[in-house]
């Protein structure tokens, strides 16, 4: 048991990473609630991921990062990410992602990255039994450019931030089932775009500030038995959700 303070890059197909028997270990970027009020930032606020000392990834990374195909990623602990929690990229099939925690990122909580519009699409995906949460805290960073600090680059919208809990782009019958989202300061559920036979099922997402499940540019997809709650109600900086639900 111990915290890594790290990236994880998983390059290696037929692969598959999970914590060794009676271990816990957690997977940390460094970057994490108490930082509000810190480095320049105004109370209440947090300070742009560059701005503090031994923030591991940037806001477009991810903790943990998978560009193989044939990987499964079981029952880590993903915390405090100045970008990402886990995430998938590149045109990669067979990945799982399985009882996960993901808590306190800048952007997104779990990510499969969009491909090119003419690209193929990942088959055999499969995300379960995850808790995300406090995910796309970017929402309390005024600084929150998407192409530069320096303010000269294109802010979000005002009050909108464009990042999800979890976000499932370009697969094929891909499933999404049992996980939970909570306290996302951007989208909850995100399942587009580009999703053909996507089955979504037996989630739970409250909290959010933006829409707890969003559908988009997505085909012949399934949502069923799901429980959504709570809207545009997250805990101020620094009050509630200390701890994941």
């Amino acid at each position: 048991t111990s915290t890594w303070r790290e990236k994880l890059d998983i390059a290696t197909a037929n692969t598959t990473w999970q914590a060794q028997t009676g271990h816990t270990p957690v997977i940390d970027g460094n970057y994490h609630d108490g930082l509000f009020g810190m480095y320049g930032a105004a109370p209440g606020k947090l300070p742009p991921p560059p701005n503090v000392p031994g923030n591991v990834v940037a806001r477009y990374a991810s903790m943990v990062e998978v560009r193989a195909s044939n990987v499964t990623v079981n029952g880590l602990t993903v915390q405090n990410s100045g970008g990402e929690g886990i995430g998938v990229t590149g045109l990669v099939h067979g990945v799982k992602i399985r009882n996960c925690l993901v808590d306190f990122t800048y952007t997104a909580g779990i990510t499969l990255s969009d491909l090119s519009a003419n690209s193929a699409k990942r088959t055999g995906v499969e995300l379960t039994g995850n808790i995300i949460s406090r995910s796309t805290w970017c929402y309390y960073d005024p600084l929150r450019f998407w192409s530069d600090w320096s303010g000269n680059g294109d802010v979000d919208y005002v009050g909108e931030v464009v990042a999800q809990t979890m976000k499932i782009s370009c697969t094929t019958g891909a499933i999404v089932r049992d996980n939970v989202g909570a306290y996302s300061a951007g989208e909850g559920f995100d399942l587009g775009k580009g999703n053909v036979d996507l089955l979504f099922e037996d989630n739970i997402a409250f909290g959010d500030r933006h829409y707890h499940v969003y559908l988009m540019y997505s085909r012949d997809t399934t949502v069923r038995r799901n429980v959504v709650f709570w809207p545009k109600n997250q805990p101020k900086p620094n009050e509630g959700a200390s701890n994941p639900p």
